[in-house]
């Protein structure tokens, strides 16, 4: 399996996760078509995953594009939850 990861914010260190943003996270993840939004320790990434097996360098370099572009997006939406 590979797995690619996109850093979308950080909490402060020792800063509890906002429960609004976990209910987003859940939001996001129900209705994005590749990859989901996880949020370990106080990192919130973007990760998708595929198959070794079934992957070349053009599927991958797809792959690394579409991550980028979506991260790049959901940024935008994570930035006002890391203000609070």
């Amino acid at each position: 399996v590979i797995q690619l990861y996109f850093l979308l914010g950080q909490l402060p260190k020792g800063a509890q996760v906002p429960a609004a943003l976990i209910k987003q996270v859940a939001e996001w993840n129900a209705n994005l078509t590749l990859g989901k939004v996880v949020i370990i320790s106080n990192v919130i990434l973007y990760t998708s995953s595929s198959w070794l097996s079934r992957t070349d360098a053009d599927t991958l370099a797809v792959d690394a594009v579409v991550g980028h572009y979506a991260s790049k997006d959901l940024r935008k939406n994570v930035e006002p939850y890391l203000k609070q």
